[in-house]
């Protein structure tokens, strides 16, 4: 990944059209107790919440806690980072790999084990978070399909089809500014950590053939 590459689409970023002012006109309002993603801001709001957050692995739970953080960023479900310090021991395996966020940073990766189950590459970290992300240094956020079960508050997270939301990485991000009309797909791809997954993942978004 090339410096140049990720500062022309962080130049790219601030371009946004849509940061949580205004819901585009597609978009229907919230229900009764319901969050519209659309209202979220941009750059993202860091949060913490009180819910209980758990997560099971391999039949074990692996992470239980009330102290978790939500990532709100405009047309994103929120992200829930949850604290090291809650994590069972041993569960945490540092993985090869890195991504990149405009906003928050590098990204590092981890596996998750829960008894005689390793989830590889399941969660991802901050080791130094960017200005204003600080708070997420000791946190780690993961993808919900690649564990037994996550649950907030006794409800049972559904994973999206796909990984694109599973977390924000760089080549997501480069969807979204192709989606926008922000970059085009032949600087999205030289910039790209992984070409053959961002071409699937536009396909699946019907942004290219």
């Amino acid at each position: 990944m090339k410096d140049s590459n990720i500062e022309r689409l962080a130049r790219a970023a601030a371009m946004w059209r849509h940061v949580g002012r205004e819901r585009p006109p597609f978009v229907l309002p919230p229900g009764p107790g319901q969050e519209s993603v659309w209202d979220y801001p941009r750059p993202p709001r860091v949060e913490p919440v009180s819910a209980r957050i758990t997560v099971t692995l391999g039949g074990k739970l692996i992470i239980d806690t009330t102290s978790a953080i939500r990532v709100l960023e405009t047309s994103h479900p929120p992200a829930y980072y949850l604290p090291r310090a809650d994590v069972a021991p041993g569960a945490l395996i540092d993985a090869d790999g890195q991504s990149w966020c405009e906003y928050k940073g590098a990204a590092s990766y981890l596996s998750l084990r829960g008894g005689a189950v390793v989830a590889e590459r399941a969660a991802w970290f901050y080791p130094t978070p960017s200005t204003g992300y600080e708070v997420l240094a000791d946190y780690l956020s993961l993808y919900p399909g690649r564990v037994d079960a996550c649950s907030v508050d006794g409800e049972i997270v559904v994973p999206q089809e796909g990984g694109f939301y599973g977390m924000h990485t760089f080549d997501q991000h480069l969807t979204i500014l192709i989606r926008d009309g922000i970059v085009t797909l032949e600087d999205a791809m030289s910039a790209s950590t992984n070409p053959h997954d961002l071409t699937v993942e536009l396909r699946r978004l019907g942004l290219v053939a």
